[in-house]
């Protein structure tokens, strides 16, 4: 018994770096994207709809996992996937030094590669990071740790945002917008050491890979598989739902909103709270009920998100948007609890990294294609403003009717199809 226990307290700390290591990554990621990311667009010159389809780019790098199949079996994969990580990183710094040395109307080109190159790099060792690490917890505990290693994140992330937030917002609010930006090209510089640390201390549990000499062959083998077949083809619709509203809400907020970094750091106070809550107790009902369960449970929650963003206007905003942010990291949190451990369940322990990057190939691509298509439909209603039942709509309005009414779809097939899927632990 004892030499059992030391078995599984060996990864111990390695599982504790990839929570801290999570949370540093987290920071990144805040400074990259979102309310930062449309503030370095507009400084650039780059409009609206074109920062929607930048950020939707995150989406399409998910094409880079079909390549992650062809590596998959390669281990130990630390060797190779830290210095992939840090130079993602390094393209992401990047981003804030194309103002500061005004490449003019070469900012643009210079600013698509550096964030698609950064994104599909992450993908492109995502799948493999998650299984690195996933492989060291315990089934029944994937669950919990999934939650409480997402709750970490959210919890330091209040402080991060605030603090970066009121400081980029001094600069801007000085008229130094490059000091701004030179701020932050130095934290990210920073928060890149900070993040690989914690990876080069970890260990990698062994596990032998058979050789995949096609990724076509991979995914033939996974199609075969009924129940992950189902969770494929319900998570694509999904996905071409979330690409319709989502990507444009980063400029409502700024733009047709009025909020400031500031206040949008503010209500993350409120956000993040009910993220941790909602991420520690879904966690903790992953001990009791399937990841079905709660992945269903998570899309009605999507479904009551894009309902209440259908009614949110500047005169509502404050509180109508607090509320559908809220909405969402409660959805995202019974997602975050059980969507790669529902995948994790359905195929076995050699597909696991395959799976999770065709199951990314099939969302990521959808909901990219589906961002570029209503793009110039949102140009439009921009341009010219619609009118339902008598009432004014803004474009992200209507694109949130669009999203909600497909996310209802979704409920359906989950209610239908969702005990295919069904893992009793």
């Amino acid at each position: 018994m004892n030499s059992q226990v030391s078995v599984k307290d060996q990864y111990r700390t390695s599982r504790i770096m990839y929570i801290i290591e999570a949370m540093v990554e987290n920071f990144i990621s805040i400074l990259t994207a979102g309310a930062y990311l449309a503030t370095l667009t507009r400084a650039i010159g780059i409009s609206d709809s074109m920062t929607a389809v930048l950020s939707a780019l995150t989406s399409l790098s998910g094409l880079f996992q079909i390549f992650t199949i062809l590596v998959a079996h390669k281990t130990p994969v630390k060797g190779w996937v830290i210095p992939l990580q840090i130079l993602a990183h390094l393209m992401l710094c990047g981003l804030y030094l194309i103002p500061l040395f005004g490449l003019g109307r070469h900012a643009s080109i210079l600013f698509l590669l550096l964030i698609l190159g950064a994104n599909g790099i992450k993908s492109f060792k995502s799948s493999v990071k998650i299984n690195w690490f996933m492989s060291m917890v315990e089934p029944k505990n994937r669950g919990s740790y999934s939650g409480i290693l997402t709750a970490v994140s959210v919890v330091s992330s209040l402080f991060f945002s605030l603090g970066a937030s009121y400081v980029f917002d001094s600069f801007i609010a000085a008229g130094n917008e490059r000091g701004a930006f030179a701020v932050i090209s130095v934290t990210i510089l920073v928060l890149i050491v900070l993040d690989a640390i914690p990876l080069f201390i970890s260990k990698e549990k062994p596990t032998d890979m058979r050789r995949i000499t096609s990724p076509l062959s991979s995914v033939k083998e996974l199609m075969a598989n009924r129940s992950f077949r189902t969770l494929l083809i319900i998570s694509t619709v999904q996905a071409a739902a979330t690409g319709i509203a989502p990507p444009f809400l980063s400029t409502y907020q700024i733009n047709e909103l009025g909020f400031s970094l500031s206040f949008i750091a503010l209500t993350d106070i409120i956000v993040n709270a009910v993220w941790v809550c909602a991420l520690l107790g879904f966690g903790h009902l992953s001990r009791r009920l399937p990841y079905e369960r709660i992945m269903h449970l998570s899309v009605i929650i999507q479904a009551l998100t894009f309902g209440a963003l259908i009614f949110v206007v500047p005169a509502n905003g404050r509180i109508l948007f607090t509320l559908y942010r809220c909405l969402s990291m409660v959805c995202g949190s019974a997602s975050a609890v059980s969507l790669n451990n529902l995948v994790f369940d359905l195929v076995p322990e050699t597909q696991r990294t395959s799976a999770l990057a065709v199951r990314t190939v099939f969302t990521g691509t959808i909901s990219f294609v589906v961002t570029i298509s209503v793009t110039p439909l949102f140009e439009s209603l921009q341009a010219k403003r619609i009118t339902l039942l008598g009432t004014e709509l803004y474009a992200q309005q209507f694109l949130a009717i669009c999203t909600f009414s497909i996310i209802l779809i979704v409920n359906i097939l989950w209610l239908i199809y969702g005990r295919r899927m069904r893992v009793e632990h």
